[in-house]
């Protein structure tokens, strides 16, 4: 939003004799907010939320600026801004206060004063100056190419804070099979393979390296505060994908803190295998956590080849999605990975990539009752009939 736009929303309000309330909120003023993408991706989205959360206008004026302009004769969302940025304060080690970073107006009684404070800015804008707020910063070549480097992760973290992330969430349902396929809940994953085509094709990732891990611990983040805007298992059951890496991020931790006890009953969190055995390794602290929290947990990625070694029954987990491709089936003639899944209570199973219709049939035998891959998709399709599937 242009400066001389919010202008004339103010001017009209002021006109209207409507009490509203404006806040200015100058995240770039703070060297502790700005410190990272993803540090400045969170304060934004946590505005983001409260604004909704008050029926707010939100407008971003550039330049890591925003304003946040309610209906509000008493002010009560320009407290709770504050509220949010004194409560986030406590990291801050620059000595800034939350004066530095928030500035509030009450109209129409203080429209003049606004115009004033907007009339300087505008002008900064125009000179290319921030009006003090945060040092000018070298503008980058706008290529990213090249192995991952510290310096190039960060350009790839700025460019993923300015996109909509939605149209690269994948979702894919969890089926149980009982009468008929049942949606027992839905994955939900960031497609790292559409962003990399999207935004920085040039760019080798090698899934081994340990930025390779921080900019899949970005992407989490993002899925993170995507979620708790948009708040999907209000209405439905779904499956969150998290590396170990998010665990221990403020984002998780508002996740838990944000959802009440009927939320965190619909949302389960699919970790992979590894991550899992790391975890009871070092004590299981994060998955009895997330159990105490009353969310459910998958453990995920789970090869047939790896069955003998594993003593399933002692994951303490709600499901355990196992790798069924056709490539993977013919391990099952061996007496130890037959035996090794017979064991397990087939009520925990989840056969995934179950793509072909002999993995579903041997899937049956076994009496195993929960799915995932485009074949069930396909079949839950075609059980329900054409009308409905007109009307959704």
């Amino acid at each position: 939003m242009q400066i001389s736009d919010l202008i004339q929303q103010a001017r009209r309000l002021t006109r209207q004799k409507q009490p509203a309330g404006v806040s200015l909120v100058h995240l770039a003023a703070s060297p502790y907010i700005m410190a990272n993408a993803a540090r400045y991706h969170f304060f934004r989205n946590s505005i983001a939320e409260l604004a909704t959360a008050h029926a707010a206008d939100l407008h971003d004026l550039g330049r890591s600026r925003l304003c946040l302009v309610a209906a509000d004769a008493a002010g009560i969302a320009h407290l709770a801004l504050r509220r949010l940025l004194e409560l986030e304060t406590e990291a801050w080690n620059d000595g800034r206060s939350v004066d530095d970073i928030l500035e509030g107006f009450r109209l129409p009684d203080q429209y003049m004063e606004l115009r004033e404070r907007l009339d300087v800015l505008e002008r900064a804008g125009r000179h290319g100056a921030d009006d003090g707020d945060a040092a000018a910063r070298p503008v980058l070549e706008d290529r990213l190419a090249g192995p991952l480097t510290p310096a190039l992760l960060a350009r790839i973290e700025d460019r993923l804070d300015g996109i909509d992330l939605a149209p690269f969430v994948r979702r894919q349902a969890v089926y149980r099979r009982g009468e008929e396929w049942e949606v027992a809940y839905t994955e939900h994953f960031t497609s790292l393979d559409g962003l990399k085509v999207a935004l920085f094709p040039e760019v080798e990732l090698r899934p081994d390296e340990p930025l390779f891990f921080e900019l899949c611990r970005h992407l989490d983040r993002l899925m993170l505060l995507a979620l708790l805007l948009n708040r999907p298992w209000r209405q439905q059951r779904i499956g969150l994908n998290l590396g170990h890496a998010a665990w221990a991020t403020e984002e998780f931790r508002r996740l838990l803190d944000r959802l009440d006890a009927a939320e965190r009953g619909r949302l389960t969190i699919e970790l992979h295998w590894m991550d899992a055995l790391r975890d009871q390794a070092a004590g299981g602290a994060a998955m009895a956590e997330m159990r105490a929290a009353g969310i459910r947990i998958a453990i995920d990625r789970i090869g047939i080849e790896s069955l003998p070694l594993l003593n399933l029954d002692r994951l303490e987990a709600d499901h355990l999605k196992l790798v069924f491709d056709k490539g993977r089936l013919p391990l099952l003639l061996e007496p130890a990975h037959l035996g090794a899944l017979r064991r397990c209570r087939t009520d925990r199973v989840v056969l995934t990539q179950c793509d072909d219709p002999l993995a579903l049939s041997l899937g049956q035998q076994l009496g195993i009752t929960h799915y995932q891959g485009w074949l069930i998709d396909r079949l839950a399709r075609e059980a329900v009939p054409a009308e409905e599937r007109r009307v959704a």
